[in-house]
């Protein structure tokens, strides 16, 4: 009996120094001929398996490009964001991906996945190339497409905990997706399927200064560019001509069937700075915060169950890729992220709304840039 004991002891401990050294993911190319990055090269994921019965699959962000000149511009500014030929065989990131107990207490042992981004449309793109796509190929689609279809013969088909995640574009691909991937999984009993959106929840609203891609722009050329399809829903409700608004969360988010936790900070790095306001601050760029700041809050307050919202009043963007997951924390309700989504995720909240009210610029607990 002490003898299986000390086994069982052993193989414990071994098992959780692995989980808490980080094993990296391991890259695997995708074989479908249509999940192709914007240069034609095979898209591929990242993988660890681990729990078979709880699985995050996570899509990658980067922003978009919309029309010739981004995409030329993006090629040659960041071609890894286009291309997968020289993507490393193994990654390591921290945040929802850690494998540590202490700080991931809910997903450490979880089956990973990290779709990489190559497709510049949200995950959303179905245009082959083409002189008017600039001789790029828009595919998000059918890469999401493959990766689940991968990830059902891999065990995916029989997990009862699926958390469907992103950062950024990868956030609005959630908004765009999430519908889509559940329509994807075989029918399982009791099975808890459910979206986590990363600052994807892009504001369209007034700009600080006149600029020459707001977010409605960069959505309505990008859709069009992209043959963007959003979710299913919006898409069929929407007129001619604003179906770009299933890319934005403050439009789509009535039409999700599935719940969705969205963590967005209510003063958002990126959109700021694409609306024209960042440091140097002066008086003028803070009282657009401010502006920004409650236009968001009041978005994201008409978000209703079973979906939820996070919202912190950090300076930030993307926080569920390292410890900013755990380190944020509102001063209202003294609770992070990694916390409201597994209490969201296994149904243990009374309420669905966590937004900081705290006074100030970048005032929530351990924002980065305090």
């Amino acid at each position: 009996m002490w003898k299986n004991l000390i086994i069982i002891t052993l193989i414990s401990i071994c098992i959780s120094m692995q989980l808490s050294s980080g094993e990296p993911m391991k890259l695997i190319h995708l074989t479908d001929p249509e999940a192709i990055c914007n240069d034609g090269s095979p898209a591929a994921y990242y993988y660890r398996p681990g729990d078979p019965d709880r699985w995050n699959i996570h899509q990658q962000g980067g922003a978009w490009c919309w029309d010739e000149q981004t995409c030329m511009q993006r090629w040659h500014d960041s071609p890894n964001l286009m291309s997968s030929k020289h993507w490393a065989s193994n990654l390591t990131i921290g945040g929802l991906f850690s494998q540590d107990q202490h700080n991931n207490p809910d997903w450490y042992r979880a089956t990973k996945v990290f779709i990489a981004y190559c497709s510049s449309d949200s995950f959303a793109g179905d245009r082959p190339a083409s002189p008017m796509t600039y001789h790029f190929h828009f595919k998000g689609k059918a890469i999401l497409r493959a990766v689940i279809h991968d990830l059902l013969a891999k065990g995916l088909a029989n997990a009862h905990h699926v958390l469907f995640s992103g950062c950024s574009a990868g956030g609005s691909a959630v908004f765009a997706n999430l519908d889509y991937v559940a329509s994807l999984l075989p029918p399982l009993p009791q099975r808890v399927f459910r979206g986590h959106a990363d600052a994807g929840f892009f504001l369209v609203t007034k700009p600080f200064t006149n600029i020459p891609a707001p977010y409605e722009v960069i959505f309505s050329k990008g859709q069009k560019l992209w043959n963007g399809i959003g979710n299913a829903a919006c898409m069929k409700d929407m007129k001619e001509g604003e179906q770009w608004k299933c890319f934005a969360g403050q439009f789509v988010h009535p039409y999700l069937k599935t719940p969705i936790l969205i963590w967005e900070e209510v003063e958002d790095q990126i959109q700021l700075w694409r609306n024209g306001a960042s440091a140097p601050w002066d008086q003028g760029k803070l009282q657009y915060v401010e502006y920004f700041r409650g236009n968001m809050t009041r978005e994201l307050e008409k978000v209703a169950a079973p979906h939820g919202v996070f919202g912190s009043a950090c300076y930030w963007h993307c926080g569920t890729e390292e410890a900013t997951f755990w380190d944020i924390k509102l001063r209202n309700d003294k609770v992070s992220d990694r916390e409201v989504l597994g209490k969201w995720f296994f149904g243990h909240v009374e309420k669905n709304h966590f937004i900081d009210n705290c006074a100030g610029f970048n005032c929530s607990v351990s924002c980065p840039h305090n």
